[in-house]
């Protein structure tokens, strides 16, 4: 079976409703045209204030392997933020320098790549046509967005071309720029309130962030729209319609622009294939509010505070709700404390995979973390290591009932993979074609690796707030564990072997012992180094030090799964373990194969000293057993009558 094309898409901040039309876009082509589609996702805005926050969240861009990829979209717009390019330039940079599939940049130039746009020349023509022809404004102002954007200058030629229509003369003291933020309207509106400029009868913004600023700023300073001042918007979004002045907007079509970059695609990698029409009836774009005057569609409206609510009562039964479209279920999920009081990274692991429930609907989640995750003493600041681990995967429970699949959860190399594959369920054989969100997972600027929603296109899942705030709490957890872990690695490991100490040693084996069963024969060795007194005596104790670490790395080479191994004193060791099967010979084999890897070291090592230690064993019934203390007093007192051989035999 021919592997099913792979469409990329670079998109930050996906909750915002540009970028969650624009997703609405790709998924309907990629379903339409029997593509994949895997998104790389940061989920912050690039104004985020936290400038190395926000740098993190953008190493996502390191883990993708073009060369897996037919094909890249990126959404460019959202890169820039306040005039600020660092991102989208260092976006630019990247691409230019991996990428060397066909790449198509949405509203925005990027490099020599093909750019397809927003229609936002017909939406302006609309709504200058609405403030002329309904509410009968002669002096009109224009707030642009930055000069340089070839946004802004779109979105001014609609305003200008429905002006000629009209026969009014567009003078160029009445067209303002900003650059799309809340401050940019606030900043015209001082300069009206001031007297600089003439009050005008209406004001177009080219978006709903500067409309909601110059509104605000109007009606708190005693101009009073729409009575006064008529203030329209762009872009539809929830802020708009939320805002305590409502704002008369327009829903833009960012959806027909992603379905045509996916066309553009499927003329590059698949030349000759048929394109699918679309429809897109520009007058439904038009959104009432109360800034203009007019009445308000409150069907629109009504929508919004919807999506906007948080449900303090929330009725489960209902299916319209069930899939979060709120934030109530995540806030009252305790999330937080769950995670919080895991006691071990397997716990915190296995509550990460329970705790996805809430972000539903997807059909399958994976948590990929390197394999050094828990290290404090390492902070991963830039890029992937080459290996990579599922370390949780949750299955919905209807992709369950389907494939015959279960979640889990590990903290070990079961799951390993090469990071240049990105996720291994990229490449599994599926019937239908799938949406695969890479979302970012990391604290602060150090990167733990990275989590992976996967569904259906025809679900058209894409990230929420739930989503964002999830994440963050699962971040949170995951350094909660990194610290903890190591407060227990303090506490339980003894520092100059890395073994376990006695405490570590007992609660080993409660989880040992745990898994057990009564039939299970339970064993204790007992090793103790030969001669360490001569050893610090006659060539000093880091010496002396040596000898004991290469002991303890012995033992712990010859330690299985279910057995710990301990640096009970200053020369003594015990390899302690639960096994079916035990028997004295499996002791004695334990036993023999630690001393060759003694006798490696002391031939590398080349030491004028020979390390060695003296070894004995216990073996009982694990029903047998009334006190572990009595088992390791009975290995110790059979390894001293070994040494006491081994010294006679020497004689």
């Amino acid at each position: 079976m021919e592997r099913r094309k792979l469409i990329g898409c670079i998109i930050n901040c996906p909750e915002n409703i540009y970028q969650s039309r624009i997703l609405d876009g790709l998924m309907s082509r990629c379903e339409a045209y029997d593509y994949d589609l895997a998104v790389f996702s940061p989920l912050v805005n690039t104004a985020h204030a936290n400038k190395e926050y926000l740098k993190t969240e953008f190493n996502l861009l390191d883990l993708i392997n073009y060369e897996h990829l037919d094909a890249v979209v990126v959404a460019s717009l959202p890169l820039i933020a306040m005039g600020d390019t660092s991102i989208y330039d260092a976006v630019a940079e990247h691409i230019k320098k991996h990428c060397t599939k066909p790449v198509v940049s949405l509203d925005m130039p990027l490099g020599e790549h093909t750019t397809v746009y927003t229609d936002d020349i017909t939406p302006f023509c609309e709504i200058t046509r609405h403030i002329f022809d309904v509410h009968k404004c002669k002096n009109v102002y224009f707030l642009a967005g930055r000069q340089v954007d070839g946004v802004a200058d779109r979105r001014l030629e609609g305003f200008r071309k429905e002006c000629d229509a009209h026969g009014i003369t567009v003078d160029d003291d009445k067209v303002f720029y900003g650059d799309f933020w809340y401050t940019s309207g606030a900043a015209l509106a001082d300069r009206i309130l001031s007297g600089e400029l003439e009050t005008p009868d209406a004001v177009i913004c080219a978006n709903d962030h500067m409309a909601i600023g110059l509104a605000k700023r109007l009606n708190d300073s005693g101009i009073s729209v729409p009575e006064q001042v008529i203030v329209t918007g762009y872009d539809a979004t929830q802020e708009a319609m939320i805002n305590e002045l409502c704002i008369t907007t327009y829903e833009p079509n960012n959806r027909g622009m992603a379905e045509e970059a996916i066309d553009r695609i499927r003329l590059m990698i698949e030349p000759g294939k048929e394109l699918i029409p679309t429809r897109y009836n520009v007058a439904d774009g038009l959104c009432i509010g109360l800034s203009c005057g007019c009445k308000i569609d409150h069907k629109n409206l009504m929508r919004s505070l919807t999506r906007s609510l948080y449900r303090y009562n929330r009725n489960y039964a209902d299916d319209s709700i069930k899939n979060n479209e709120d934030i109530c279920s995540l806030m009252d999920s305790y999330m937080l404390e769950v995670l919080t009081e895991s006691r071990s990274p397997e716990e915190c692991l296995g509550n990460i995979a329970a705790q996805t429930y809430l972000i539903k609907p997807y059909d399958k989640f994976y948590l990929c973390l390197r394999r050094n995750w828990l290290d404090v003493e390492y902070n991963s600041i830039k890029g992937f290591p080459n290996e990579m681990r599922v370390n949780a995967m949750a299955v919905s429970d209807e992709r369950k009932a389907v494939e015959n699949i279960e979640s889990f959860h590990c903290n070990d190399d079961r799951q390993r993979f090469q990071t240049s594959i990105m996720l291994p369920a990229l490449y599994e054989q599926h019937d239908v074609p799938r949406c695969f969100y890479f979302i970012p997972v990391h604290f602060m600027k150090n990167t733990f690796g990275y989590a992976v929603l996967e569904a259906d296109t025809k679900m058209r899942v894409k990230p929420t707030n739930v989503l964002r705030n999830w994440v963050r709490t699962v971040n949170n957890a995951l350094e909660m564990t990194r610290v903890n872990n190591m407060l227990v690695d303090v506490s339980e490991l003894d520092k100059l072997t890395g073994l376990k100490n006695r405490r570590g040693m007992d609660n080993g084996l409660k989880e040992i012992l745990r898994r057990a069963r009564k039939t299970d024969y339970f064993y204790c060795i007992v090793f103790d180094i030969d001669g360490l007194k001569h050893i610090n005596d006659n060539f000093g104790h880091n010496e002396g030090d040596y000898a004991i670490k290469s002991i303890a790395s012995a033992v712990a080479r010859v330690t299985d799964e279910n057995e710990v191994s301990v640096r009970a004193g200053g020369d003594e060791f015990y390899l302690l373990g639960v096994n079916a099967g035990a028997t004295d010979k499996t002791m004695i084999d334990k036993v023999s194969a630690y001393r060759n890897l003694l006798d490696d070291i002391n031939y590398t090592a080349k030491k004028p000293y020979r390390i060695s230690a003296s070894a004995g064993f216990c073996i009982k019934q694990l029903a047998q057993v009334t006190d572990i203390n009595e088992l390791i007093n009975a290995a110790d007192r059979y390894m001293y009558v070994c040494k006491a051989e081994s010294k006679r035999r020497k004689r």
